[in-house]
């Protein structure tokens, strides 16, 4: 994928339903997840905009751009940053939103989801925290990036 596409493109519109669907599978029931997917998919559409379109809004709100992982250097760790994909940030942007609605306490996992989506089409400001924080440890860790080697073939 392109690193800007467009919120009308088919193709990103069908890998965040691919991924969204994929997170949503809880112990290897898939027709569970897609029906909870038509569900939420059904709530979105009295908002009067493509359902799918405002998935894909949230998600633009609250995915990074770089990750960090750990890596060991002469006894001390450092927390590399790496450049993310555009598929690659929706994917980490749809565990965060959904990793947040179980931690909620309505009733159903689709109130929890369809809650979390609301708040973040609004601004939800822990999963825009999050990724802020992200973003932060990545720019004081930039420096070290000299410790990044490509593997040998």
């Amino acid at each position: 994928m392109k690193t800007h596409m467009n919120i009308d493109n088919p193709k990103l519109q069908r890998h965040i339903m691919k991924r969204f669907i994929g997170c949503l599978v809880y112990r290897g029931n898939r027709t569970a997840a897609e029906r909870m997917f038509r569900e939420i998919i059904d709530a979105l559409l009295p908002l009067g905009e493509n359902p799918i379109i405002l998935l894909i809004r949230a998600f633009q709100s609250i995915k990074p751009s770089v990750s960090c992982f750990s890596k060991r250097v002469g006894g001390t760790h450092y927390k590399l940053p790496i450049l993310l994909t555009e598929e690659q940030s929706y994917t980490v942007a749809i565990h965060w939103l959904i990793k947040n609605a179980y931690k909620r306490t309505e009733e159903t996992i689709k109130q929890r989801i369809l809650n979390e989506i609301f708040l973040t089409l609004k601004g939800n400001v822990s999963l825009i925290r999050t990724r802020d924080e992200i973003h932060k440890i990545a720019l004081k860790n930039r420096p070290f990036l000299r410790y990044l080697r490509k593997k040998k073939k």
